[in-house]
Parts: C-alpha cells; sequence; structure tokens
C-alpha cells in the first residue's frame, strides 16, 4: 500500500532537512515541483514554514 504525501508539506520538510535527512526519511531523492516549490520556499523562508 503506497502512502499519500501533501505535495506542499513535504516541499516544507525538504527545505527544511538535509538531501541526506530527507532520503534517511522517506527513502527517496526528490525536488518539489511548482507551485510547490515555490509555495513552499516562500513559506519556509517567512518563518511560516510549520503549517499543518
Amino acid at each position: 500500500m503506497q502512502r499519500r504525501l501533501d505535495p506542499l508539506q513535504t516541499a516544507i520538510e525538504w527545505f527544511q532537512m538535509s538531501n541526506d535527512a530527507f532520503y534517511a526519511l522517506y527513502g527517496v531523492n526528490w525536488v518539489p515541483k511548482e507551485p510547490y516549490y515555490s509555495q513552499a520556499r516562500r513559506m519556509v523562508h517567512s518563518g511560516g514554514g510549520s503549517h499543518a
């Protein structure tokens, strides 16, 4: 069974951790696609990264 991840929340986490930490958690190397990349980047860099 595959789990579905929220793409925006996953992108936020991607910005907040190293590539190694992301791989250890999710088991994949991944780069968020637009529009999630830009949205997450704005949220993390503006201090709003703890969106739930």
